[in-house]
């Protein structure tokens, strides 16, 4: 009998064991309602290699979102008595900011996969971090695989699915790339013509919309392109020396890649028109390449969010125009 009940205690105490493991490494499978791209747009190309490096980024989730939503009404509304009076970065940063016990569970299950090489942004929302393959597949329960885009030349690492263990799950909103996939365009360049009446000129929309001579003085604008969108400055002096003489000479400070020989049809006519509509007014193009020697599986709108995020209200510019077009 002593036997039988000691064996029936080992029994019962593996049991248990297994059930306690089994509740640790219940896992959650993330974005379920993304659905893979169709095969003619993305083919899968193979298993990605164990060994290459991977940037991911982690969102890690954030607080009172919804009292940021009534703020962004309040102060975007003539009637209200707070018109006008905008957050600035840190006021947003402590508002939304993640609980500490958030960041915590994220940086624990880093540590925990040996993923070390991170940094994040100055409220801790977004983590980003530089592995392996392998070491993203533990960390997320993924398959990585090269997809390719064969119109636009673009290769991508993605996975089918990914998965967070139950109790980390509810502190992450999300983490790219996973399911998600970008949109490539094709490139084409445009030449300048002839004038036309009825062709939408800086002089001919500045007519329209009563804009006159006026020019500005103060603040900071950018053109924002991504998806390997870039713009050419020969393109833009003879844009300017064509439609716009008054912006001649004119400097424009790029902040990331601009390959000028490889000039998109976007980019080109986004900084045209706003450096010419937005006459006087400093002006950047920020450049976020969909792809990268060492980065294919780059995820260009959540890089500007991040660096957004990390950019001083002094510094970042007030109005943003994003490129970003289907092929």
């Amino acid at each position: 009998p002593d036997c039988i009940i000691m064996a029936f205690s080992v029994c019962t105490a593996i049991f248990l064991g297994l059930l306690a493991s089994a509740r640790t490494t219940n896992r959650i499978y993330r974005e379920t309602d993304v659905s893979l791209p169709p095969e003619w747009q993305w083919q899968r190309s193979g298993r990605a290699r164990a060994e290459e490096r991977i940037e991911i980024i982690i969102a890690v989730k954030q607080t009172n979102k919804d009292l940021l939503e009534q703020t962004v009404l309040v102060v975007s509304d003539p009637d209200s008595s707070a018109y006008g009076l905008h957050l600035t970065l840190e006021q947003v940063n402590e508002l939304v900011s993640p609980t500490s016990e958030s960041v915590a569970a994220v940086r624990a299950h880093l540590d925990a996969h040996g993923v070390n090489a991170c940094e994040s942004t100055s409220h801790h929302d977004f983590i980003k971090c530089y592995t392996t393959v392998a070491a993203a597949e533990a960390l997320l329960g993924a398959t990585y695989h090269y997809y390719s885009h064969h119109k636009a030349n673009v290769t991508v690492l993605r996975t089918p699915y990914y998965s967070l263990p139950e109790e980390l799950s509810k502190h992450v909103d999300f983490v790219s790339p996973t399911v998600r996939f970008p949109t490539p365009q094709a490139r084409v360049r445009r030449t300048a013509g002839k004038k036309s009446d009825h062709d939408n000129t800086p002089d001919g929309l500045r007519k329209m919309y009563k804009i006159g001579k006026v020019e500005g003085a103060h603040g900071k604008q950018s053109c924002t392109a991504f998806l390997e969108e870039y713009y050419s400055q020969d393109d833009l002096d003879q844009f300017w020396k064509f439609y716009y003489p008054n912006a001649e000479g004119q400097k424009i400070n790029v902040v990331g890649p601009n390959e000028e020989g490889k000039p998109g049809a976007e980019a080109s006519l986004d900084i045209e028109y706003m450096t010419a509509i937005g006459g006087g007014i400093e002006t950047e193009f920020w450049s976020f390449a969909g792809r990268a020697p060492d980065n294919p599986e780059n995820e260009p709108f959540l890089k500007w969010i991040y660096l957004v995020g990390n950019t001083s209200d002094s510094a970042v510019p007030k109005v943003f125009f994003n490129v970003i077009r289907r092929a």
